[in-house]
């Protein structure tokens, strides 16, 4: 067995966080495979859980590790 794999890892987020409701993003719309500049322009043109989703994507994005 390699190293770190014993136990199941949980997921990490760029902010920290762990996913508190799964699929959300995708249930309200967002391209969860588009650019972090194209998940800005969704972000400005539409309102409510599909603007905060788009929000929070393009952070995730930016602030991933490459």
């Amino acid at each position: 067995v390699e190293k770190g794999l014993e136990e199941p890892v949980e997921e990490n987020f760029a902010d920290g966080k762990k996913p508190g409701r799964k699929g959300l993003a995708k249930r309200s719309g967002v391209n969860t495979k588009a650019s972090v500049s194209d998940l800005r322009k969704t972000a400005k043109s539409s309102s409510g859980e599909k603007q905060r989703m788009a929000h929070w994507m393009a952070n995730m994005k930016a602030g991933k590790k490459k």
